[in-house]
């Protein structure tokens, strides 16, 4: 029986500081920073909640994810960073 390698395990990258952040993301956040005339900042994702939702509703964002290469996660931030993005105009 072979050994688990644990070596690309979420959680012990969570907490070892070394967060995966897909490349549509880390775009984003860059060219963020860059215009805010600054020093470039990377803000990771650490504040956690539960949100409670209807099950139709979440396998349409579970849909769009798939589609745009996202994960419903990430897919959560974009759509809430804009709709805040667009209440602040």
């Amino acid at each position: 029986m072979n050994k688990k390698s644990f070596k690309n395990e979420p959680a012990l990258q969570f907490m070892s500081g070394k967060s995966a952040v897909s490349p549509q993301m880390e775009s984003r956040d860059r060219q963020a920073d860059e215009d805010a005339s600054g020093p470039i900042l990377i803000e990771r994702k650490s504040k956690r909640f539960n949100m409670l939702m209807r099950p139709s509703l979440f396998e349409r964002l579970r849909k769009e994810s798939e589609i745009k290469g996202l994960s419903v996660n990430e897919l959560m931030n974009v759509i809430l960073e804009g709709h805040i993005e667009k209440q602040q105009k």
